[in-house]
Order: structure tokens, then sequence, then C-alpha cells
């Protein structure tokens, strides 16, 4: 219905009921994360995820009927609860903010995105737009944002470090598209990159320009080795899954060795339910480093990957 722009008035409705009922359901559920494993940490970060993709839904409702001021209100929280990790619910809050509030106002909200390390060329042109409308013109923007960019890495190896985990890898052997076996234990001594990934999924192929950056980067380096983990497909056999990711490669020219889970049990064993999820384990086989999704911009996600190789290497 929202796709389609059909009965937006009952959408709405639906969402703000969602909203609603999600916010009672969490308060009268707060024992259980006890019995699932979880501290007071991960169960408020994993409620606040659910929320905020609400939010955003909810908002994008409202903005489709041109409720400006309201979405604004209900993105904002969204923003603030979904930890800047939405590229799409990002720019509407970008853009809005420039439609609603002061010049100086939206710069500020943009650059929180910004050294979040949540940018993207998107939101760097909004937040052009909005410097500009504050001072009149755009000098002194380059060297405005090469500033934000720096504390942004600061902020993106602080956030890294603090999140570093250290638990044994689960063994794994997999076949390549060449047909080898390729196993874990095999790369003993080295840093593996494992990038889970699907054929379909949209933030995969977007964030796949960052990956290639990444592997060209430690091309030359012997101890660390990227492994692109293709699975959740639909293909039963392994020979149509082998074909379907081998084109997909070949076509983008993506220099990945890439391996097939096609019984979808190494994305089980390492508790992945969302794509594109990373996985960097160390020279002893203790994963250090998990990160989920894709935040928009390839540089980042680059920046990313290396704060974690050299600070386990």
């Amino acid at each position: 219905m929202m796709d389609k722009n059909i009965n937006l008035a009952a959408v709405e409705e639906l969402a703000a009921s969602a909203i609603g009922a999600f916010r009672v359901r969490e308060e009268n559920r707060l024992f259980l994360h006890k019995r699932l494993g979880k501290t007071d940490e991960e169960w408020q970060e994993f409620k606040d995820s659910q929320l905020a993709s609400l939010l955003s839904f909810y908002g994008s409702v409202l903005l489709k009927r041109n409720k400006l001021s309201d979405a604004f209100d209900i993105l904002a929280e969204a923003v603030r609860l979904g930890g800047g990790d939405d590229v799409d619910l990002n720019e509407k809050y970008a853009e809005l903010t420039i439609k609603l509030k002061k010049p100086s106002v939206a710069v500020a909200e943009i650059e929180k995105i910004v050294v979040s390390g949540s940018d993207t060329p998107r939101i760097v042109n909004l937040l052009k737009e909005a410097y500009s409308k504050n001072k009149g013109n755009d000098s002194g923007f380059a060297e405005y944002y090469e500033a934000l960019g720096k504390v942004a890495k600061e902020n993106i190896t602080k956030d890294i470090l603090d999140n570093l985990v250290k638990y044994p890898a689960f063994e794994f052997a997999l076949v390549d598209l060449d047909g080898k076996t390729i196993s874990l234990s095999g790369m003993k001594g080295k840093t593996v990159v494992l990038d889970f990934w699907a054929t379909w999924c949209g933030p995969c192929r977007a964030a796949f320009p960052g990956m290639k950056k990444a592997v060209e980067k430690y091309r030359g380096n012997p101890n660390v080795q990227f492994l692109f983990i293709d699975t959740m497909e639909n293909e039963e056999k392994i020979e149509m899954l082998r074909k379907n990711a081998s084109d997909f490669v070949t076509k983008n020219d993506y220099p990945f060795h890439v391996l097939l889970d096609e019984k979808e049990r190494t994305v089980g064993a390492y508790g992945v339910s969302v794509i594109p999820t990373k996985v960097v384990i160390d020279k002893k086989g203790m994963v250090r480093y998990r990160s989920i999704g894709f935040a928009g911009n390839t540089d980042r996600l680059v920046d990313e990957l290396s704060i974690v190789i050299e600070a386990i290497k």
C-alpha cells in the first residue's frame, strides 16, 4: 500500500498503532533479555534498532502525506535511536531539516550525521547546501568538511576499538567458484575477513565497491584474507548457485574469493540474520569484530576494516 500510494491514511494509522503496540510490548518484556543471555545494553540496542525501523517507516508515510512537521519529529527520534546507520533515513532527515529549520540548525544536525561516519554523497551535498545558506556562500566548505572527516575518523576508531570482541570462530569448509574446498583452519595464521552476502541483497551490492577497495588495499599482504560467503540464496542446486555468483562477480569485475554456503550452515553458525554482515577473525582463530549492514560510504567502510585489521594483527 505504501509503495503504490494506496489509502495512505490507513497506512499512517496502522504505522502509528504498530509503534504504540511496540512501546507497550517491549516495556512488558524486559525480563526476557535475561533468558536470552543479553546484557541490559544489548537488549536496549536491539529495542532501539527495532523501534527506529518502525519510526522510519512511519515518518516516510507522513512525508508522503505532506505532514512535514510531524514527519520531522518522528524521523529525528528514528535517527537518534538508530545510531545513524540507515542511509535513506539520514538523507530524508537532512532534507527535512533544511526545509523546516534555520540554516544554522540544519548545519548542526547534518554535522552529527557526518561526524558519526554515516555521510553519503547526498548527505555531503545537503550539508553544503545548509552551509551555504547559513554563510551566504560556500567559501571554506572544503576545509570545513575535511575537518569534520577527521573527527569522524576519530569517532569511528574509538567506536570500533570499544566494540572489539573475542570468542572462538566457527570452523567451516565451503566450496568456492572453482570447486575447491576452502576451510577456516586452512587460513591459520592469517587475519580473515568474512563478508556474508547474496546476489539479491541491495545493501550487499552497494557495499561491494568499498569491499573491492579493501581487497585491493591488502592484495599484497599474505597475512590478510577476504572471503565472500554467498548465502541465503533461493537456488537449491549448487551448480546454479555457483553460476549465479560467478556471473555476478565477473560482470562487475570484483576480485572476490567467493565461497558457497549452500546449506546455510555457516551463516547460521555465525548467528547472521541480516546481510551484509562482516566478521573479522584474528590469526588465532578468534572472532574480534562484527559489522552489520552498510552505511553508504565506501571510504568509511575501507577505513573501518583497516582499523580492525591493524588493531588485531
